[in-house]
């Protein structure tokens, strides 16, 4: 599970602290109904002084007119599962907004923004910001088995897991490959094993930095 880990007292880490970051920014992204959410949660519980960003705060209202061009005629849908659906704008100035307030942080529990979402890998941005990577994966049959007890808003049309949630799935997995810095984690393993493993490289980051 953790052969494409980096080590965390690498090179890289250390000149992402010294160039100033007085802050940890994770990224947890996965494939849809891989665990990210319940994983993000207990890790706040974890680390209390951590917070936490969605990307699916940030999806259109589905009556919204900007989303006419990403209507897949097959299935009569929108293709959710890409920017086009999405408020980047608005996420990013939430992002920097938080960074910028830790900028001159003092004393006390390092501050933690831990960012979940299925396209947070994906975006130029924000991968740039991200001082750790994991990225949960799940088979095709677990992920429709999982998918059938979600309730969306708007309800799933038929046909658009087949013709729209998977293929797009392995697109924005293959445009994440450039990434050598990220962790894949099998998300039908025991999900304690994998909170487990995540807990301890944020403790290992956080004594890195104090040390």
């Amino acid at each position: 599970m953790g052969d494409q880990m980096n080590d965390l007292e690498s090179e890289d880490f250390s000149e992402k602290i010294k160039e100033g970051t007085n802050y940890l920014i994770i990224g947890v992204s996965g494939t849809t109904n891989a665990g990210k959410t319940l994983l993000v949660t207990k890790l706040k519980k974890m680390f209390p002084q951590a917070e936490t960003m969605c990307l699916d705060k940030y999806f259109l209202e589905p009556d919204d007119e900007s989303l006419k061009p990403f209507i897949v005629p097959e299935v009569d849908h929108v293709n959710w599962e890409q920017f086009g659906a999405l408020d980047m704008d608005r996420m990013l100035q939430d992002v920097d907004k938080w960074r910028a307030g830790y900028s001159d942080h003092g004393p006390g529990p390092m501050p933690i923004l831990i960012i979940e979402g299925f396209l947070v890998l994906n975006h130029s941005v924000l991968t740039e910001y991200f001082h750790k990577k994991y990225f949960l994966t799940i088979d095709k049959e677990t992920c429709i088995e999982r998918r059938k007890h979600r309730c969306y808003n708007p309800p799933d049309k038929p046909g658009y897991f087949e013709k729209v949630v998977w293929p797009m799935y392995l697109k924005n997995r293959k445009e994440m490959e450039a990434q050598t810095d990220i962790v894949y984690l099998d998300g039908t393993e025991d999900q304690d094993k994998v909170f487990l493993q995540i807990a301890a490289d944020i403790k290992q980051l956080i004594d890195t930095h104090s040390s």
